[in-house]
Order: C-alpha cells, then structure tokens, then sequence
C-alpha cells in the first residue's frame, strides 16, 4: 500500500520538475545559439567570432579617438601616436582575419 506524501513534498518534486523544464529550455536555447554563432577553435577552446569581432570593432573606435586626439595637440607624442598606429594596424588585421572565418 502507497503512502500519500505531505504537501511539503509534493511541492519540492513539483519545483524540481519545473526546474528540471527550465533548465533543459536554457540548455537547448544555449546549445542553439552555439549552432548559430560562428566559432573558431584556438587551441583547446571555442572562440566566438562575432564577439571577439565586437570587441576588435571596439577597440579600433577607441584607438582612432587616440590618434586624432593626440595629432590635434600642439606637439603630439610621437612615440605614443607611432604605438596606437602600431595597436591599429595589429587591430585591423585581426578583424579582417576574423571577418574571413
């Protein structure tokens, strides 16, 4: 003969099937955002392009505001504006390297 189970139970199994639901849809809409992202391998990990591309983008934005910044200064730092050129063009490659894959 089955014993009925205090409503503290019943509870806890319901809330452990809900969350068991909620976490299998958070797996599947992760594991299917995986499959539309565009991912690389670089060693042992997977790198998503289109957020490392994000980050470049950034990056490039901020290193252009440097340059004109500094070029504009009565007597510009010409060993700080030949390094953000440098930091630039090692930016642009990235992300004309990245935009191929």
């Amino acid at each position: 003969m089955q014993t009925s189970k205090n409503p503290a139970d019943q509870r806890r199994e319901a809330s452990n099937v809900v969350d068991a639901a909620a976490a299998d849809a958070a797996i599947k809409q992760i594991a299917a955002q995986i499959n539309n992202d565009k991912v690389v391998m670089l060693g042992s990990q997977r790198v998503n392009v289109l957020a490392v591309l994000q980050k470049v983008n950034e990056d490039i934005s901020f290193l252009n505001a440097r340059i004109n910044t500094i070029e504009k200064m009565k007597t510009p730092n010409s060993v700080m504006l030949s390094t953000y050129r440098e930091m630039l063009l090692s930016r642009e490659s990235v992300r004309d390297w990245l935009s191929l894959q």
